[in-house]
């Protein structure tokens, strides 16, 4: 949801999608670190 409203105010799409992926594993109760690690393991 955060990304597509990034998305819909002209951010860069690529900086939209990192940064809700990141804000939705903070809300999802992980920290950066296994946030990031997550996203990674993911893309890889």
């Amino acid at each position: 949801m955060i990304a597509i409203i990034l998305i819909i105010k002209k951010v860069h799409l690529a900086y939209s999608l990192i940064l809700g992926a990141l804000i939705g594993g903070f809300i999802g109760g992980g920290g950066l670190t296994s946030t990031v690690v997550s996203i990674l393991v993911y893309i890889l």
